[in-house]
Formats: C-alpha cells, structure tokens, sequence
C-alpha cells in the first residue's frame, strides 16, 4: 500500500477547537445548555468515532463531574502533544501497538474473564477510533475505506505493517525486525485461529 497521508494540520485544529470548548466548561457555574452538550458530544464523536473516549466527553457534560473533566482533558491534550511531535500514524500507531500488547499480556497472565474482556473492548475502541480518524483523514478514499475495513474487521496487525514504516519509532535494526516479527505472529497466529471448527459446547446428560 502507498504511504498513508493523513492531514495532521486539519485534525490539530479540530482537535484543539474541541479542547476550547471542553475547557470553558472550568468557568461554568450553571448546568451546561443542552445546545453546548449536544456540539462537545458531537464533536468528540467526530473526533475518536463511537468509542469509550467519546463517552468520556458524555460523562463531562453529562454529570459536571471535575474529576472527569480534568481526566478527558488530560486525554485530549496527550493526543495534541503526541500528534505535534508524531503525526496521526505516529500516536495511532503507539494507541493500537499498545493496546494489542495489552490484550496479549492480559490473556497470558490473567485468569480473571472481566479483565480480558475489558482488554479486548479497549482494543476495539482504538480501531473504531483509528479507523474514524481514517475516514475523515485521509485525501485518498480508496486507501482510507481499505484501512477501515481492515481495522474494523480485526486485521489491526496488517495495519500496523502499514503504518511501521512511517510511524516515527526509533528502534534499532534488530528492533524493528523483531517488531515486524511479533506483527507476523499475531497474523499467523490469528489465520490459525481463525481455521478452526467452532468448539462444540459441552452437553451434560441426566
């Protein structure tokens, strides 16, 4: 695939007009109007898709809860420092790659079902998000809807073949074939998975 072109430049300045509105919500001191809501939810929809960040900005409105605020801005503003210095691919690329290697890790060493399952919906969410932000990025809409596609039908690891190479990791020779390594496990890994029958469940007779 041809390098991914996202336009940074116009996703900081939704990014930062977003971060505006949410930060004005300091110096309010009466329930926010329902019109004012409805645009920071939107917004944060438009921004990172129908996922748990966008519910982060439902529960600022929605309950006037600090902690909250101060936590969905915080967010906001390590998406604004990691794109500066990064680019989209840049912190998408660490989003996903982080995400993945939690699920991983989770499934190895927990026995608790809540903890993977909660691991595995945090994966989902980050490509649902990344693959909004494809969508609505990327000039060329052949590439941006292949993407899409791969991230919402769990071929996260191809995209992030993808995205590797621009992604801005530094890492050593050696490190960057490891991580191309570990990326082609996961894809076999998957296909293998992927072949087998559907495990039949157990039946108990009386």
């Amino acid at each position: 695939m041809d390098t991914v072109i996202v336009d940074d430049k116009a996703f900081l300045l939704r990014l930062e007009a977003h971060m505006d509105e949410v930060e004005a919500l300091r110096r309010f001191t009466v329930p926010v109007p329902p019109e004012r809501q409805k645009n920071i939810i939107d917004h944060a929809a438009e921004l990172f898709g129908e996922t748990l960040f966008a519910d982060m900005a439902i529960a600022v409105v929605g309950n006037r809860d600090t902690d909250a605020l101060e936590e969905y801005l915080r967010f906001v503003d390590a998406v604004d420092s990691t794109v500066r210095a990064k680019g989209v691919v840049g912190w998408l690329f660490r989003m996903l790659w982080d995400a993945d290697t939690s699920v991983t890790e989770t499934v190895r060493e927990s026995e608790d079902n809540n903890e993977v399952a909660s691991a595995r919906g945090y994966l989902r969410d980050v490509c649902v998000m990344a693959a909004t932000i494809m969508l609505q990025c990327l000039a060329d809409k052949e590439i941006s809807t292949r993407l899409a596609a791969l991230l919402l039908g769990d071929r996260y690891d191809d995209v992030l073949s993808i995205w590797l190479p621009q992604a801005d990791v530094l890492l050593d020779e050696a490190s960057f074939q490891h991580m191309y390594e570990e990326l082609e496990r996961h894809r076999a890994v998957k296909t293998f998975q992927e072949g087998l029958p559907p495990r039949a469940s157990s039946c108990h007779l009386g």
